[in-house]
C-alpha cells in the first residue's frame, strides 16, 4: 500500500498559487488543486464540443453523480440533496419558498452572515413575517448561546406568537468559531421550529452526518473546504421537507404551476426523479462545470488520507498557530471556557489594538478607515492576505489551516501583524507607512487620534486632507442618497420639473460662495455690484451686511491662484431651475436669502474657510456631476423638451441647453483639464496657509457635510407623507436658530448644535400639502444631483 503523502509546503506545487504566495485566508473562497482545474476545464470544453448534446442529455448524469457523491459524504439520499451556486442561494431558496403568516418570527443570532441577515430583512419587508435575534458576545460559553436561543423561543411563544424558523451556523464566518448547531438543531425539533443551518463552513471542514442530525434544512458551500472550483454548494432538504420548497432561485423550468400550466414545455427528456430535485437541475444557462467537479476532488482528498486525515490537520494547524500568533503578539486566542470555539479549522486572534481618545489609540470614528489601511498595508506589501475584523469592542485577525501551510506560515503571519500593529499605534516612522488611497500617499499615522491638525501635520495636500476626513460621511451620504436619482426620472415623473425643483434649493449656496469669492477679488462690498453680478438673471440685493470685506494680500493671492472663470456655475444653475421649475416664482418662495446670509457671516468671520466651500463645490462637479449628467440626459430629447442637437450641447446662442448647470462644454474634454487644474492649485496654495487656517478648512467642511447628513436623514422621514412638516421650512428655520445661537455665543458647538434644533422645533409651522409635497421631492431630487457628486476622485 503506498504511502500518504506528506501534508504542508510539499502539497503547495500541486496548487495554483504564485510563487511565493502564502494563503492564511482560505476559509473566505477557497482553491483547487491542479488536479481538479484540469477536470474543470475538460468539462468546459467537452460543453462546447456539442453544447446542445451536452446540456440537454449529458450534463444531468454528471450532475446525478456529483449529487451520490456529497449525500455518501454528509450521510443522506442522494434525491434529498440538489446543487446551487453558493450557500446564499441556498438560504434564498428556503425562506422564500416558506409562507409566512402574522405572528410568524424568524430567529436569528447577531453573528449571522451578512448577506443572510440581509436576506432576512427582505423577508420581514415583504412578507408579514418578523425577525427575532439572539445576541451573542464571544467568547461565550455554548451552554450559555444554547439557553439565549431557549429564552428567545420561549419569549416569543409567551407572547402569542410563532417562531417558525431558526437559521444559524455551522462555523461562523466572523468571528470564525465553531457553534452547537447540533444542540441548536436539537432545540429546534423539540421546540416545533424549523431549522435552517448556513454550512458554509460545513463540508470539508468539520464532519456532517445529517442522517443523525436531522435538520429541516442545511446548506453548504462544497467551494470552501472542499476543493471545489466556484461556486457550488449543496442543498439538503429532507423527503418530509420537500414539499415546501416549491420553486428555484430563479424560478425555472421545473416549476409545477398549481393551476394552469404557463409557458412552454421543458426542453429536456421527462424525469421520473422527485420534483424537488428536478426544480434545480437545469436553472436557467449558467457553467455547472464547478458542480460535476465534485467526484474529483473528493478523490484527490482522499488521495491524501482522507476527510478524517486532513480535517485533523487544518484543525490542529490552526489551534496551534493560533496560539503562535497570540504569543508573539502578546494577546490571547478566542475560546471559551468548555474549548469550544476553536474546534474548527480556523482560529481567532486579539490585534494588539486599542479604540479610545487617548494617544496612541485608534479614535472609535476612525475604525473603518483603519480596517481599510491595515488591509490594504498587508495586501500591498506582503504576498498574502490576513483577514482583520472588528468585533465588540476587540479587534481581531481570523486564519486559516490548510493542507499546503505549516506552522512557520504562521509564525510568519504574526511578524507581519505585530510589525502593522506597532506601525498604528505608535508615531514613529509616520511618514514610512505608506498607504494608497484613491491613488494618493497616506499614512497610518492620519487615522490616528484624528484631528483637523495632525491631518494637516502629515498630509501634504489641503485636497488630501479633506478627502481623508470626510471619507467617512462621505460613504453614509452616497448610502443614504442612491435610491433617490431615479425619482427624477421616467418612469416615476415625465417632465425635468422634479430636478429642476430639487436643484433650487441649492442655488443659495453656489449664490452666495461664488458671489463671496468675486467680491473679495474685486474687493467690493458683498451688497454692492461685482464682475459676477451681470452674470445672474435675479435682483438679490437685500438687507445683507455691506461691510466692505478687508482680506489681507496674502488670502488675496491664494484666492487668485483658485480662481477659474469657466468654474462659476450659479447662472447656468439658475438657468435650469428657471426653466423647467413648476414655480416662475422660485427664488422668492425658496429662503435663499437667509441662507445666503449664513454662508456670508461664516466666510466673513473666517475668508479662508472659502477653500472648503470651493473644494466640496467643484469637486462635486468634477467628480460624480458628469455621471449623473449622463443618467439625465438618458431621458432623451421628449424629456427635456428639446431638439437632438440642443440635448447634446451642439447648439449655441439663445437656445437653452439642459443640465448646463452639470456641464463644461468650454472645455473639448468635458472639464477634465479644468479638474486637474483646480487640483493642482489647491495643492499649490496649500503651503501659503497657516496650520491654524487649514485646521479652520477641515472644520468647516465638516460641518458643511454634517448639516449635508442632517438634511438628508430628514429628507427621507418627510418625502413618503405629503403631510408632515415642509422639509425645506424645516431647514430654514434651523439655519435661522443657528444664527441666533451663534450670536449668543453658545459653546461648545454640540450645545449650540442642539440649541438651535429646539429653538427650529419651535418655529415651524405647518405649510400647504401642495408646498410641502413640492419642496420634499425638490430636498430629495436635488440631495441627489448635487451630494452624490460629491465623493472625490
Amino acid at each position: 500500500m503506498a504511502s500518504l503523502p506528506v501534508l504542508g509546503h510539499a502539497l503547495r506545487d500541486q496548487f495554483l498559487f504564485d510563487d511565493g504566495f502564502v494563503n492564511l485566508n482560505h476559509g473566505s473562497f477557497g482553491t483547487y488543486p491542479k488536479v481538479v482545474r484540469d477536470r474543470f476545464r475538460a468539462f468546459q470544453d467537452q460543453t462546447e464540443k456539442q453544447p446542445d448534446r451536452f446540456l440537454r442529455y449529458e450534463h444531468i448524469n454528471f450532475l446525478d453523480a456529483a449529487r451520490e457523491r456529497i449525500s455518501q459524504l454528509v450521510n443522506c439520499a442522494t434525491d434529498e440533496t440538489v446543487i446551487v451556486p453558493n450557500a446564499t442561494t441556498a438560504v434564498n431558496v428556503v425562506l422564500r419558498n416558506l409562507r409566512f403568516s402574522k405572528g410568524d418570527k424568524i430567529i436569528y443570532f447577531s453573528t449571522i452572515y451578512g448577506a443572510c441577515g440581509k436576506t432576512v430583512s427582505y423577508i420581514c419587508e415583504t412578507t408579514p413575517a418578523e425577525a427575532e435575534e439572539v445576541t451573542i458576545k464571544y467568547p461565550m460559553s455554548d451552554h450559555e448561546l444554547t439557553q439565549r436561543f431557549r429564552d428567545v423561543v420561549s419569549k416569543i411563544k409567551t407572547a402569542g406568537e410563532n417562531p417558525k424558523v431558526a437559521i444559524f451556523d455551522t462555523v461562523a464566518s466572523m468571528p470564525g468559531v465553531r457553534m452547537p448547531y447540533e444542540i441548536l438543531t436539537k432545540i429546534c425539533r423539540d421546540e416545533g421550529v424549523l431549522s435552517l443551518i448556513d454550512g458554509a463552513h460545513g463540508i470539508g471542514h468539520i464532519p456532517l452526518d445529517l442522517e443523525k442530525l436531522q435538520p429541516d434544512f442545511l446548506t453548504s458551500n462544497c467551494h470552501k473546504w472542499l476543493f471545489v472550483p466556484r461556486g457550488c454548494a449543496v442543498l439538503y432538504v429532507p423527503f418530509r421537507n420537500q414539499s415546501m420548497i416549491r420553486s428555484s432561485l430563479p424560478t425555472s423550468h421545473g416549476f409545477m404551476p398549481v393551476s394552469a400550466r404557463l409557458g412552454n414545455a421543458a426542453p429536456f427528456p421527462p424525469s421520473s426523479k422527485p420534483s424537488f430535485v428536478t426544480l434545480f437541475e437545469f436553472v436557467g444557462t449558467l457553467d455547472a462545470a464547478p458542480y460535476f467537479c465534485i467526484p474529483t476532488a473528493l478523490a484527490f482528498r482522499q488521495s491524501l488520507g482522507g476527510e478524517a486525515r486532513i480535517m485533523e490537520y487544518c484543525s490542529n494547524l490552526a489551534r496551534n498557530g493560533g496560539k503562535e500568533i497570540a504569543r508573539i503578539l502578546g494577546t490571547e486566542v478566542l475560546e471559551n471556557e468548555e474549548g469550544t470555539l476553536g474546534k474548527c479549522c480556523m482560529a481567532n486572534i486579539r490585534l494588539p489594538l486599542e479604540i479610545g481618545m487617548e494617544r496612541g489609540q485608534i479614535h472609535p470614528e476612525n475604525a473603518a478607515t483603519v480596517h481599510e489601511l491595515i488591509q490594504k498595508r498587508i495586501m500591498s506589501n506582503y504576498p498574502t492576505f490576513i483577514v482583520v475584523f472588528f468585533d465588540g469592542d476587540t479587534w481581531w485577525t481570523r486564519v486559516s489551516g490548510q493542507v499546503y501551510l505549516e506552522l512557520s506560515d504562521m509564525t510568519w503571519a504574526a511578524e507581519i501583524l505585530r510589525k502593522v500593529c506597532n506601525e498604528v499605534n505608535t508615531t514613529a516612522g509616520l511618514q514610512h507607512v505608506m498607504f494608497e488611497i484613491r491613488g494618493h500617499d497616506f499614512t497610518i499615522g492620519d487615522i490616528i487620534n484624528t484631528r483637523t491638525r495632525y491631518l494637516i501635520a502629515h498630509v501634504g495636500s489641503i485636497n488630501l486632507a479633506l478627502i481623508a476626513s470626510s471619507r467617512s460621511i462621505h460613504y453614509k451620504l452616497n448610502t443614504l442618497i442612491t435610491s433617490f436619482l431615479p425619482l427624477a426620472l421616467p418612469p416615476h415623473t415625465s417632465n425635468p420639473s422634479t430636478y429642476s425643483d430639487g436643484l433650487a434649493y441649492f442655488y443659495f449656496l453656489y449664490f452666495s460662495v461664488e458671489k463671496f469669492w468675486l467680491s473679495a477679488l474685486s474687493q467690493t462690498p458683498l451688497g454692492q455690484s461685482c464682475p459676477f453680478q451681470e452674470d445672474v438673471p435675479f435682483d438679490l440685493k437685500h438687507d445683507q451686511d455691506s461691510r466692505p470685506l478687508i482680506l489681507c494680500p496674502r488670502l488675496h493671492v491664494i484666492f487668485s491662484k483658485l480662481y477659474q472663470a469657466n468654474l462659476i456655475r450659479t447662472a447656468s444653475l439658475a438657468a435650469d431651475v428657471t426653466q423647467y421649475s413648476t414655480d416662475p416664482d422660485w427664488l422668492s418662495v425658496l429662503p435663499v436669502h437667509a441662507q445666503a446670509k449664513i454662508v456670508w457671516e461664516r466666510l466673513n468671520a473666517k475668508p479662508h474657510v472659502l477653500v472648503a466651500y470651493l473644494w466640496i463645490l467643484y469637486m462635486a462637479l468634477f467628480s460624480g456631476g458628469r455621471f449623473i449628467r449622463r443618467q439625465l440626459l438618458g431621458a432623451g430629447p421628449a424629456f427635456w423638451k428639446v431638439d437632438v442637437d440642443q440635448l447634446e450641447g451642439c447648439q449655441s446662442g439663445s437656445k437653452y441647453i439642459p443640465v448646463s448647470f452639470l456641464r463644461f462644454s468650454e472645455e473639448s474634454d468635458d472639464g477634465e483639464a479644468m479638474k486637474l487644474r483646480f487640483k493642482e492649485r489647491i495643492k499649490e496654495v496649500t503651503p501659503d496657509l497657516t496650520a491654524e487656517e487649514k485646521s479652520d478648512i477641515l472644520e468647516e467642511a465638516e460641518w458643511m457635510f454634517s448639516l449635508l447628513l442632517d438634511t438628508v436623514r430628514d429628507a427621507q422621514q418627510h418625502v413618503p407623507s405629503y403631510s408632515r412638516i415642509g422639509h425645506l421650512i424645516a431647514r430654514y428655520h434651523y439655519l435661522w436658530a443657528y444664527r441666533r445661537a451663534s450670536e449668543m455665543k453658545i459653546e461648545p458647538r454640540r450645545e449650540l448644535d442642539e440649541y438651535a434644533g429646539r429653538q427650529a422645533r419651535l418655529r415651524v409651522k405647518t405649510p400647504s400639502w401642495r408646498f410641502q409635497s413640492l419642496l420634499s421631492t425638490a430636498v430629495c431630487i436635488g440631495l441627489c444631483a448635487w451630494v452624490w457628486a460629491f465623493y472625490p476622485v
